[in-house]
């Protein structure tokens, strides 16, 4: 069951995790929603949705030249610019579900769409 997070407190019992993270959406199983009145609950959520709406905050390298010498950096993810910065925080909602539950992966949706006006 898909909820919308984005503005959500996390509810999770015993929860000390340094950030305050609140995903667009947390998707969970129809069989272990959180409680009346509470939406983003890391025990129990199973993944998130993050949607983004610059071409800028996209985190991955696109059109990638194979015969280019990368040197040190990434040849997959953004090294500067908002693009890094997003790489951070889909990490980081990451993490929050792995230190509330007992799993050895997890599943992230990121959605990135230019919006025109």
């Amino acid at each position: 069951m898909l909820f919308h997070t984005h503005n959500s407190a996390n509810t999770a019992p015993r929860n000390d995790f340094p950030y305050s993270c609140k995903p667009d959406c947390s998707v969970y199983d129809h069989n272990r929603l959180p409680q009346e009145g509470e939406t983003l609950n890391s025990s129990l959520i199973e993944f998130t949705i993050e949607f983004k709406t610059k071409r800028s905050q996209d985190p991955f390298r696109h059109g990638l030249d194979r015969n280019a010498d990368t040197g040190k950096n990434n040849p997959l993810m953004v090294t500067e610019s908002t693009g890094s910065e997003m790489a951070g925080q889909v990490i980081a909602y990451t993490t929050l579900i792995l230190s509330t539950q007992y799993r050895t992966h997890t599943f992230s949706v990121l959605i990135i769409m230019t919006m025109h006006g």
